[in-house]
């Protein structure tokens, strides 16, 4: 991976964290709440369409590169701009050095 610098991190989004409640009819639905909004460097990694069940499939993977922080986890979800979702697969430290976090994406709802 080539070397990152900070100005390579120009687009805010925010990081969420899932929250199951109980509705009180025995249902647990889950909610999404803020827990920072950082800056990022998100780029495709690849797209693919699929046939599954008789309908086309897209997969859309991303990379999101952030500042080092310690409580992002493959349970979150990284908001960008006002409607797209990314799930994060998996939680990366670079060169294992506290610096940046390379967080492997897929998009959500497609």
């Amino acid at each position: 991976m080539k070397k990152i610098k900070i100005g390579d991190l120009r687009q805010r989004i925010t990081i969420e964290s899932a929250v199951v409640s109980s509705d009180g009819y025995g249902g647990r639905p889950k909610s999404w709440v803020p827990i920072a909004t950082v800056w990022a460097k998100v780029e495709p990694l690849r797209g693919r369409e699929y046939f599954e069940a008789h309908q086309i499939k897209t997969e859309v993977t991303h990379r999101v590169i952030i500042r080092y922080r310690p409580d992002v986890t493959p349970q979150m979800r990284v908001k960008v701009g006002d409607n797209r979702y990314l799930l994060i697969e998996s939680v990366i430290d670079i060169e294992e050095r506290h610096r940046f976090l390379e967080l492997i994406c897929r998009e959500e709802g497609q």
